[in-house]
C-alpha cells in the first residue's frame, strides 16, 4: 500500500540500444570518470571502430553493462586509445534494431542537430551532460507545445507524459521555454 502511494510518478526510458548517440556520450562520460578515479594524466580516446562497436552492441544489461565495459577497458588499456579488442563485448556485436534508427530525442530535435559527441579522449563533465539533457527537454517541450497549439494537456499526451509530469517539467524549464 505504501509503495503504491509513493510511486505516483513513473519515468519510462527506452533501452539503451534504442537511444542512438547516447552510447558514445555515456562511454566518454564513464571513461572520463574512471580515468579521474585512477588519476590518469589523460582519458583514453576511443577509436572510431570502438565507438561503432559500442553503438552496434545490443546492451542487454543496459547502462550498467556499458559502464562496466568502459571502466574495464580504461583500467586494462595501456595505450592512450581504446580499440574494439579492449572492449570485451560478449556476445559478438549485434546489428542495430530494425527501427527508424533514431531515438525520441534525436527524432524530435530534427536530424540530430542538437546532439553532438564530445571530442575523442575528452571526458564529458556532469554539468555538460545535465545541460545537454535540459536542452533536449526544452526542445521537446517547445515542439510538443507548438504541435498541440499550446494546449498543455495535448502536449503532455504527445510526449507520453501525464499532465502533472508535463506541468512539473514546464515549471522547471519555464525560463528556457519563454526565451
Amino acid at each position: 500500500d505504501l509503495l503504491d502511494r509513493l510511486s505516483f510518478e513513473v519515468i519510462v526510458l527506452p533501452p539503451l540500444r534504442e537511444r542512438v548517440g547516447d552510447v558514445s556520450l555515456l562511454a566518454h562520460l564513464f571513461a572520463g570518470r574512471m580515468a579521474a578515479e585512477m588519476s590518469l594524466p589523460e582519458t583514453p580516446a576511443f577509436t572510431p571502430e570502438a565507438l561503432e562497436a559500442l553503438e552496434k552492441y545490443d546492451w542487454p544489461g543496459n547502462v550498467r553493462e556499458l559502464k562496466n565495459v568502459v571502466e574495464r577497458a580504461v583500467y586494462r588499456v595501456e595505450a592512450p586509445v581504446i580499440t574494439p579488442a579492449d572492449l570485451e563485448l560478449t556476445p559478438p556485436t549485434l546489428p542495430a534494431p530494425a527501427s527508424t534508427g533514431e531515438s525520441a530525442l534525436t527524432a524530435a530535435s530534427g536530424a540530430g542537430g542538437s546532439r553532438r559527441d564530445p571530442a575523442p579522449g575528452l571526458p564529458l563533465a556532469e554539468n555538460e551532460f545535465d545541460r545537454l539533457v535540459a536542452a533536449a527537454a526544452v526542445d521537446l517541450i517547445k515542439k510538443a507545445l507548438l504541435k498541440a497549439r499550446y494546449n498543455q494537456r495535448e502536449a503532455a499526451a504527445l510526449l507520453g507524459l501525464t499532465y502533472h509530469r508535463f506541468r512539473s517539467l514546464y515549471k522547471k524549464y519555464k525560463e528556457d521555454l519563454t526565451a
